[in-house]
């Protein structure tokens, strides 16, 4: 539960940004795959909106 805003996420293969679906539940941040509504993280108590849009 250490992530902060000043982390950076990145993305594998054919993943991209405009790929994922960001979600804030229960002080959660979730991270999915659109496509495949796959859950690929989740980032405990980090509750700030992800600016990481222009790094993909």
């Amino acid at each position: 539960m250490d992530f902060t805003s000043q982390d950076v996420l990145g993305c594998a293969g054919a993943l991209r940004y405009s790929s994922l679906l960001f979600e804030q539940k229960n002080g959660d941040t979730l991270i999915t795959d659109k496509a495949t509504s796959e859950l690929l993280a989740t980032l405990k108590g980090f509750t700030d909106t992800p600016n990481i849009g222009g790094l993909f």
